[in-house]
């Protein structure tokens, strides 16, 4: 009985620990820029905190991978004054394109259920019975992703979208999470022919 209840406890424990992980990206390209190829681009992530500048920067990586000249402009975003002066800038740098990306990144954790442990002891006519109750939790994270290339007189050459679900604590960290992200992205501009 034992060691049902010990494969049972492990079993839980393996799905709360890997849980499960699910990435997918799909872009479109504008019929009217259906032989575009990406040249020189800057990449811009609207996202202030880390998980922004991890997208950001393995973005320009996997671009420069592929050989295509990519910059971060997150510095430039960061100390610019007005949209307009940002623009200007951007475009001071000599690219060709701008590869826009707006994130949302949530993650959190619910309790599906509760494990109970415990003892009673019995002497006489007296009963003692200790118990404590610890709750399960699960933890998930989704990122969403919206990107979008631009060239110099501001039309829309390309649309994409990426989606990342994932559940379980070795699946829902930062560094996964954007690598995953970045590949999806890469991979649904690559599937369009941009790169």
């Amino acid at each position: 009985m034992s060691r049902i209840i010990g494969g049972a406890v492990i079993s839980l424990i393996f799905i709360f620990i890997y849980g499960c992980n699910t990435t997918a990206g799909r872009g479109y390209v504008n019929p009217e820029f259906s032989d575009y190829k990406l040249t020189s681009v800057a990449v811009y992530v609207d996202n202030r905190g880390d998980v922004g500048e991890l997208l950001e920067l393995g973005l320009v990586n996997e671009l420069r991978r592929r050989g295509v000249n990519a910059v971060s402009v997150r510095d430039i975003a960061r100390f610019s004054n007005s949209q307009e002066e940002f623009v200007e800038k951007v475009w001071g740098l000599g690219v060709s394109e701008v590869v826009s990306v707006v994130m949302a990144d949530s993650q959190g954790s619910s309790t599906y259920g509760y494990q109970s442990f415990g003892s009673a002891y019995s002497t006489g006519s007296y009963t003692t019975a200790n118990f404590t109750t610890t709750p399960m939790r699960t933890f998930h994270r989704s990122m969403l992703t919206t990107a979008s290339v631009f060239d110099r007189q501001g039309n829309k050459v390309w649309e994409g979208d990426t989606e990342r679900s994932a559940q379980g604590l070795v699946f829902i960290g930062d560094r996964l999470t954007v690598s995953e992200t970045t590949s999806a992205l890469i991979d649904a501009l690559s599937e369009s022919g941009l790169i």
